[in-house]
């Protein structure tokens, strides 16, 4: 789908980014929206004028936040924004009149009389013309003739429904509603059928469609050998127990052809909150053989064990439905797209590995929107993974100035630990090595000595809960890898790296030849096996582990330790390099073998390094760095760079 069908009214876009992220820097603005600091002031000062007082956007510490004052008045002033109808100036809905002219219209439509009609100029419906083409061409759809003898939209029926539905549905359709009768048998079909609200709202825009063409004269006359097979399905029956209840409120016979169309909002739904409802549809063996094929991948490429568990039959039936809505053209929207990218970096580098392995099984290219679904699962299995291992079951609370104080501590822990946690209080003078070391963690105000094996973090009577949480699990990590935290610095990569383990590269060899490079060096400081070598080779040539022009970051097993290792090595000039293969950085990665190796700190590494390989600067800057206490200095400067 193109962008430029995406892009609404920018005071509409601003007001949406900001309803779902907390807050939004400037910068993230520009970004979003590809325009200047200018444009994004001008545009939040109308904002604010059109809110008139019932809600406020307002810059603190440089994020810009919603404030919403008067929720009802809010609403009604978003809606009326997202409605506007200033139409022509508008170009996703002067596409809109374009399109909803030409397929309604038997004769050639001429160039002049659209302009006239939307009161534009020719110019500008040309250059409207050129970029619609461009998204027609997707959906095996063109505009053919000539502008001085009338433009035809040409092409089968169900490709033109669906390029309206998937883009221009709300433009076309805004005034259409269904009768009342029709909508409540819908709803009693609905109640049957426990469906998502998101398939109930795709059943009732694919069945606005098929009743406005049909009643105007535009029956879906050749269906695509690639929907027959919707006629022996399950999900069919549904359609027709469903359309035999409306055909007679309707008043026409609704053809086969129309049936198997409105079948695809069914056989490409999202998997439905209530598992059992779908339970009595058939799941092939290549489904099944593709479920298990990613899991296999990602344990292949990542060295990370995804285990489903209880939510293998649900994410077994997404992979169905998504290799349906694959096969059957139909594409779906993923409102938190962004945000997923944004939040979870390493299940959205899992969906993308997936993705590979998906598109060569079907042929057919995924979305980022259906990456996104993909990453919310890879992102759950891996948090109800990462819980089930580091699951804080008590904590010690040690305080030197009396009980009340505390219990303050004990009040703000309860907002960042899980109920079931068992909170015990001390003072320093009740504890002991015995005692402490029955607990998973020790919270304490005070200095004291004690030879605990328990990690102990020192904190004052009121703190920031967010920041303490990120200190709980920094020391989680850094207990795990039996490595000393530094004083202020919680990033887990930074405690893994040390002086012998940074690395100058050579600019004038290729990458594979400053890996091995790295690997020699750590192997004569006994920290690699004589192994890993080879497996960086055979994992490098069946796929590269180079991200991009930026970084690398190739990884292998390394046998007979329970260390991670990790090292850094540099391209530290601009000069052209020999061989074009070279990325900036390289990130090395020694994991540890069966056992020993733990998931969830692989993740933690991973969601380091993909942060800093986003941030391009960052990398530019790294690459200029000389020694490995420039490297440092340089994070503690920049240390909102893992955020």
């Amino acid at each position: 789908m193109s962008d430029y069908f995406n892009d609404e009214n920018r005071i509409c876009k601003i007001l949406q980014i900001l309803e779902n992220k907390r807050a939004a820097s400037l910068e993230y603005l520009e970004k979003k929206l590809n325009v200047s600091t200018k444009s994004i002031k001008n545009d939040i000062k109308e904002l604010n004028e059109i809110l008139d007082g019932n809600a406020l956007i307002q810059s603190k510490i440089g994020k810009y936040k919603l404030y919403i004052i008067k929720q009802n008045q809010f609403e009604k002033i978003k809606q009326n924004l997202y409605l506007h109808d200033d139409f022509f100036n508008s170009p996703k809905k002067r596409m809109a009149y374009v399109i909803n002219r030409l397929m309604n219209d038997e004769n050639p439509v001429l160039t002049e009389d659209l302009a006239f009609e939307m009161s534009i100029g020719r110019t500008t419906l040309i250059g409207d013309l050129k970029k619609i083409r461009e998204v027609l061409e997707r959906y095996n759809l063109k505009i053919v003739g000539k502008t001085n003898t009338g433009l035809k939209l040409e092409g089968q029926e169900i490709d033109i429904r669906l390029f309206v539905l998937e883009n221009l549905y709300d433009e076309i359709y805004k005034n259409h509603e269904l009768d009342y009768d029709v909508k409540e048998e819908l709803n009693k079909i609905f109640l049957d059928l426990k469906l998502e609200s998101s398939t109930k709202k795709h059943i009732v825009k694919f069945l606005t469609v098929l009743i406005d063409r049909v009643v105007n004269g535009h029956p879906i006359i050749e269906l695509n050998e690639k929907y027959e097979d919707l006629i022996y399905t399950e999900q069919i029956r549904i359609t027709n127990n469903m359309l035999d209840k409306l055909e007679n409120i309707f008043n026409i016979k609704i053809p086969n052809n129309e049936r198997v169309f409105m079948t695809l909002p069914i056989v490409g739904m999202r998997t439905p909150m209530d598992i059992d409802r779908v339970k009595n549809l058939e799941i092939t063996e290549e489904v099944i053989n593709l479920v298990l094929d990613i899991i296999e991948l990602i344990k292949i490429e990542m060295d990370i064990t995804i285990t489903p568990g209880n939510l293998l039959d649900e994410f077994t039936y997404h992979i169905s439905f998504m290799l349906n809505r694959l096969k059957y053209g139909i594409k779906i929207k993923n409102p938190i797209l962004d945000e997923i990218k944004e939040k979870y970096m390493v299940p959205y580098k899992l969906a993308e590995i997936t993705k590979v392995l998906i598109e060569d099984r079907t042929k057919k290219k995924v979305s980022k929107d259906e990456l996104g679904f993909l990453a919310v699962y890879f992102s759950v299995f891996i948090s109800e993974n990462s819980y089930e291992q580091n699951k804080i079951c008590s904590i010690a609370i040690i305080c030197g100035t009396g009980k009340i104080t505390a219990r303050l501590i004990a009040a703000q822990l309860r907002k960042i630990v899980d109920i079931d946690t068992k909170l015990e209080m001390f003072s320093d003078s009740q504890v002991n090595k015995e005692i402490l070391d029955e607990f998973d963690l020790v919270l304490s105000t005070i200095k004291f000595k004690c030879d605990t094996v328990t990690p102990i973090i020192h904190l004052k009577e009121i703190f920031d809960e967010n920041q303490l949480k990120n200190k709980i699990e920094s020391v989680r990590y850094t207990e795990k890898l039996d490595i000393p935290m530094l004083q202020g610095m919680e990033s887990l990569v930074l405690n893994l790296l040390d002086e012998e383990k940074f690395f100058i590269l050579d600019r004038e060899k290729s990458y594979i030849e400053n890996v091995d490079y790295m690997i020699d060096n750590l192997y004569d400081l006994a920290y690699l096996d004589e192994g890993f070598k080879e497996r960086i080779h055979i994992r490098e040539s069946k796929s590269t582990m180079v991200f991009d022009e930026y970084i690398a970051l190739p990884h292998a097993i390394n046998k007979g330790t329970d260390k991670i290792v990790f090292s850094i090595g540099i391209f530290s000039d601009e000069q052209k390099v020999k061989k074009c293969d070279n990325p900036k950085v390289i990130f090395l990665l020694a994991i540890p073998d069966g056992d020993e190796k733990d998931d969830d700190i692989l993740v933690k590494i991973y969601d380091e390094i993909i942060a800093i390989a986003k941030d391009k600067e960052a990398v530019e800057n790294i690459a200029h760095m000389k020694n490995y206490k420039e490297l440092l200095m340089y994070f503690i400067k920049q240390d909102n760079i893992f955020n």
